[in-house]
């Protein structure tokens, strides 16, 4: 009995110890389920994939007794020294934050960069990448060596240590294309618009939380006669479709703007859903599984698929760009898609077109937190924090076999044009110019210019476009819009693309002898003049370049009005301006059943994409029309609400009777909005329409889920909130704050959280409500105080 006794007491101990030893040896992982619930977090993904590579976030001390804060920097709000920090400069676009693993942002430069300052050593110094010398140290001197040594080293380190696989094909959804076809604009500036919906096969795993799908819309020139090239361009907000193609169409491009959040959307609760949770069925990703920026870049081949099925498309010459996180896109996608044929990346500051292997501005370690690690592959953590354990610099970068360099260099042979702003510090425009220097031993090597400057240090607003590798800094902030004019003119250094523009789509005429009017033509081909009318005469048959045109009329003894066409012709263009000679007899009014008004006529038209309005012009003589819209409230609204130039008319200028039809876009605001339509005749007071569009829906598009705060409390990272109409926000705790508390259009929201000095993690949240759709919730999670 004693022994039996004896025997269990040993068991029950040795039960005990192997507790005690099972629970020492606990994996990380275990505080994670096997299986990402449906309400999985980026928060909780974030720290999942944190814990399958065995990094653990270091404890920082308190900012303002941390001994690594830049010298002469201060926090932004006394009050609030956990949050942003500043220096006496006090620029907004160049933010002083400390990273998750403990690095301060830096704005000092060497005394031979952009920006000198005195706090040179935290740019980093670190060991070059040759891009021409494999692992092995042999340098590769022939192109052949590029293409079947050095490069696929490149690519397996871009992929594995940085942004990800694209899976086997084996594993990878089908897409099936259906098309939708409309028309819009008039005279010259008429296209052919193709709403593009690719729907993603999703058989391999029915149970995703969300069905990815691709969606494009393309538009090219109704009068091209032949293929023409097309730019896609990643995302944008409001109705950026009418200011591409008002800004590349006349110079020779077709548009076509492509949504990746339909596809894989920017947060990392989506990595276990849509296209990356389908693939991956629903599990967690591996560390060298593909982020949202490779996803993307699947998109953008899937839709090129299409392209080259598009009669309209020359898809020869596909261009691709994007700004900010969407110009890191760019630059991945066109390095892993090699049928892009020409790139524009705009201001991608880190992790995009600026070096990483140097501490200025955005830094990598910058993306570790819960709002922006998804764009990467799990293993780029590997790459943050110090890389002697209680030394600041250098970084664990050093260690990182790639860098922006090398991602570009992945282009080459490809031109590639890269922007930053002055004023921009945040991406970092010196950092994109090194980047340009540094990838074109490649260039060289295969054959091409890659980047000349005879500049040390880039000029400000000066294009360098005489290589392959394009670079401008321009004037200003965090956009691509100023440099526009010499990517076109960049592009046109390499791609043979036909341009044909006239300055008129019509002209009127008076009905008397001689009556004449000139426009010019703009082209970089020959061209010819067809003029069919006996009664026009024109002063050249043909010419070429740039050149004016002028039409001479004889008198019109008729009492009506009458009409030429003139045509343009060049080999895949064409143009026509449509002359109207005025009659003898001048007659003009206008009429419509659903007028309305008193004094003034007033017609109404629907909020809604292509609601149509029509009225009847009643005339013995040649017209025209004109639509004039209110003044822009500013430009941030008109990026949100597009060019403002809303109503198409299906003639803008004719003779005699005609019934007008007028097409509205989608009203992308909450209010209505209007128009003044102008019917004028030569001699004849004018007559007036205001067109009133009714309502468009309300839109709400915030760029976070998850907030994460330290016990200490402070900043996080800015919320970003989109909308057509108002904000409200409301925060669940008082340990939660949050400014401003409403807003409207493109809104930034600082977030701060109290000391937590309670015993427990915390949770709470933030509710964004605009009327008329339900209220978004921001999930705001604080850890516990570390025990004492």
């Amino acid at each position: 009995m004693k022994t039996d006794c004896l025997k269990i007491r040993i068991f029950v101990i040795l039960l005990l110890v192997a507790f005690s030893f099972s629970g020492c040896k606990k994996n990380a992982k275990s505080q994670f389920p096997d299986f990402p619930p449906a309400n999985v977090t980026s928060l909780m993904d974030r720290d999942q994939m944190l814990a399958q590579l065995g990094i653990t976030l270091p404890q920082l001390p308190p900012k303002l007794q941390d001994p690594n804060a830049p010298k002469n920097t201060f926090p932004t709000n006394p009050q609030n020294p956990e949050g942003n920090w500043t220096d006496s400069l006090r620029n907004p676009d160049a933010p002083i934050s400390r990273s998750v693993f403990g690095l301060w942002n830096n704005y000092s430069d060497r005394s031979n960069g952009l920006y000198p300052g005195p706090d040179s050593a935290r740019v980093g110094n670190y060991t070059p990448i040759d891009l021409l010398r494999m692992k092995n140290g042999k340098l590769i001197t022939t192109p052949e060596e590029w293409w079947e040594k050095r490069r696929p080293e490149i690519v397996r380190d871009i992929e594995d240590q940085m942004y990800g696989r694209i899976p086997p094909k084996e594993i990878l959804p089908a897409v099936t294309w259906s098309v939708t076809t409309s028309t819009g604009g008039s005279g010259n500036s008429a296209y052919v618009q193709k709403e593009i919906t690719g729907t993603i096969d999703i058989s391999r795993y029915p149970q995703v939380r969300n069905r990815p799908e691709i969606k494009a819309t393309l538009r090219t020139p109704a009068k091209a006669t032949e293929p023409v090239p097309v730019i896609i361009f990643f995302g944008g907000f409001g109705n950026v479709n009418d200011m591409y193609f008002e800004r590349s169409g006349p110079e020779g491009w077709g548009t076509c703007t492509f949504d990746p959040n339909t596809l894989q959307p920017d947060n990392g609760a989506g990595l276990t859903s849509y296209l990356i949770g389908l693939v991956n069925q629903g599990n967690w990703r591996k560390p060298t599984d593909w982020g949202s920026l490779v996803a993307w870049s699947w998109g953008i081949s899937r839709l090129i698929d299409y392209l080259e099925t598009d009669k309209d498309v020359n898809a020869k010459i596909l261009g691709l760009s994007g700004v900010s996180r969407y110009g890191k896109a760019t630059i991945v996608a066109m390095a892993y898609e090699p049928r892009i044929a020409i790139g524009f990346p705009g201001d991608a500051g880190s992790l995009g077109t600026k070096m990483n292997r140097r501490h200025w501005g955005q830094d990598l370690e910058n993306s570790c937190d819960a709002n922006e690690y998804h764009w990467m592959a799990g293993n780029f953590f590997k790459w943050a924090g110090e890389l002697i354990p209680g030394q600041y610099l250098p970084r664990k970068i050093e260690k990182c076999p790639v860098d922006a360099h090398s991602l570009l260099a992945l282009c080459a042979p490809r031109p590639v044009f890269m922007n930053g702003g002055s004023t921009s510090s945040w991406a970092d425009p010196f950092g994109v110019f090194l980047t340009a220097v540094n990838a074109s031993p490649v260039y060289r090597i295969l054959g091409e210019k890659g980047f000349i400057t005879p500049d040390r240090i880039p000029v400000i607003d000066k294009a360098y476009i005489d290589g392959t590798i394009g670079y401008r800094v321009h004037k200003g902030g965090h956009t691509d819009a100023p440099n526009w004019p010499a990517f076109h003119e960049f592009a046109a250094r390499h791609f043979d693309i036909t341009t044909l523009v006239s300055s008129v789509s019509s002209l009127t005429l008076p009905a008397k002898e001689g009556s004449s009017a000139s426009f010019t033509i703009k082209s970089n081909r020959k061209w010819e003049v067809i003029n069919t009318a006996d009664w026009l005469k024109i002063n050249s048959r043909s010419s070429g370049g740039s050149d004016t045109i002028t039409v001479t009329a004889a008198a019109n003894t008729q009492g009506t009005g009458r009409s030429a066409v003139v045509t343009i012709k060049t080999k895949g263009r064409e143009q026509t301006v449509t002359v109207n000679q005025a009659s003898s007899r001048a007659g003009l009014g206008i009429k419509s059943d659903k007028f309305t008004g008193a004094r003034t006529k007033e017609l109404r038209i629907g909020g809604v994409e292509n609601s149509q309005a029509s009225f009847d012009i009643i005339s013995t003589t040649a017209w025209n029309i004109r639509v004039t819209y209110p003044p822009a409230e500013s430009m941030d609204r008109r990026f949100m609400m597009g060019s403002g130039n809303w109503i198409t008319l299906s003639d803008e200028s004719g003779v005699n009777d005609k019934t007008i039809m007028l097409t509205a876009a989608a009203n992308p605001g909450v209010q209505t909005r209007s128009a003044t339509v102008n019917v004028q005749a030569a001699g004849l007071p004018p007559v007036s329409i205001i067109v009133t569009q009714e309502k468009g829906a309300p839109t709400l598009d915030i760029m976070a889920d998850t907030l994460f705060f330290t016990a200490k409390g402070g900043n996080a990272s800015p919320m970003f909130v989109r909308t057509n109409t108002t904000w409200t926000l409301k925060s669940s705790d008082a340990w939660i704050s949050a400014t401003p508390s409403s807003g409207g259009n493109f809104s930034q929201i600082a977030v701060i959280a109290a000391e937590n000095t309670g015993p427990s993690e915390r949770k709470g949240s933030i509710t964004v409500s605009v009327e008329g759709l339900q209220p978004k919730v921001i999930v705001v999670r604080q850890e516990a105080p570390e025990m004492k």
